[in-house]
């Protein structure tokens, strides 16, 4: 049988092992965040310079379908006056580009959609800035 003092010593040691086997635990976590914490630092750093890339490529994209719009007017224009003339004329489209013309294929019918799609990129990309 244990003396008072003996069990007194023993309660003391349990609890202060306890005590340091939870700051263990804890200083434990710590050094995981930290390294969690330093991770996404340095995958932050590769990010922010895709995300430029991806926002300039994104801005041509947008200025070259912006380019194709307007050509796609012009086209839809000058397709309308062209098939109107071969009606005033009674002929018929002489070769495939003509009847392409004639079957207005010349035209992008998909470019307010990609357009919008741009934006739509650009402004989640914006929103993804870190």
């Amino acid at each position: 049988m244990k003396t008072t003092k003996e069990l007194i010593i023993a309660d003391i040691t349990a609890k202060v092992e306890a005590k340091l086997a939870s700051q263990k635990v804890e200083l434990g976590l710590v050094d995981d965040i930290k390294s969690d914490v330093s991770a996404n630092g340095k995958s932050a750093d590769i990010a922010r310079p895709l995300i430029l890339q991806a926002s300039t490529s994104l801005s041509k994209a947008y200025e070259n379908l912006l380019n194709i719009k307007k050509r796609n007017e012009v086209i839809i224009k000058n397709s309308e006056v062209f098939k109107s003339k071969l009606k005033e004329l009674g002929i018929e489209p002489t070769d495939q580009f003509q009847k392409n013309i004639v079957a207005n294929l010349f035209v992008d019918k998909n470019i307010d959609a990609k357009i919008k799609a741009i934006l739509t990129a650009t402004s989640s990309l914006k929103n993804a800035e870190l």
